[in-house]
């Protein structure tokens, strides 16, 4: 499992800031057993859960592809059955080079989102005022200064990351202020 970076954004200008962000998100559900350890048994699981609650925890993800979309060429080095190796997968990789600049996901994903993956482990604050999520490695930059841009409205972040703790503001007209110390 990679490094998560803790990552709370949220738009002071904007009054109603979930309603906001709304469009950009994504709702997934999460198998709770599968994140239990084999040693443990089912009795452990139902103790934490309440009763009738089914064994999913659900999150709501910031979602990347809505706000800075991945093209379909380079979505097809992500599925199962891609092979980077294959004649295929080789001609695949040659031909997102020549188009679009990035041979597969993971090249591409760090140049477009600043990070590998989209967010995981989504969640507003109590007040609905923030978002707090997880994202691999690095805060996506990218995608925050996209976001800005099309709430048309400064989106604050801060971040913690291994051992950087940062802040940022992104402006609307694709600006960005930026502040961190590492520990």
């Amino acid at each position: 499992m990679p490094d998560d970076c803790q990552n709370t954004i949220s738009t002071p200008e904007l009054p109603d800031f979930k309603s906001a962000i709304t469009p950009y998100l994504k709702t997934r559900f999460i198998r709770v057993r599968n994140r239990i350890d084999h040693g443990t048994h089912d009795e452990h699981v139902d103790a934490i859960l309440p009763s009738g609650i089914p064994e999913l925890q659900r999150t709501i993800d910031l979602d990347f592809e809505k706000i800075v979309p991945m093209p379909e060429p380079i979505q097809r080095t992500r599925k199962e059955e891609f092979c980077e190796f294959s004649p295929s997968g080789i001609a695949l990789r040659e031909e997102n080079r020549v188009l679009i600049g990035f041979e597969d996901w993971y090249d591409w994903s760090w140049e477009h989102w600043g990070t590998k993956w989209n967010s995981y482990y989504g969640s507003f604050t109590k007040n609905d005022t923030a978002y707090r999520f997880s994202t691999a490695w690095s805060p996506p930059f990218p995608v925050l200064r996209k976001l800005a841009e099309l709430l048309n409205s400064p989106v604050q972040l801060e971040y913690f990351d291994y051992d950087v703790e940062g802040r940022a503001l992104f402006l609307p007209d694709g600006e960005m202020e930026h502040s961190k110390k590492k520990y």
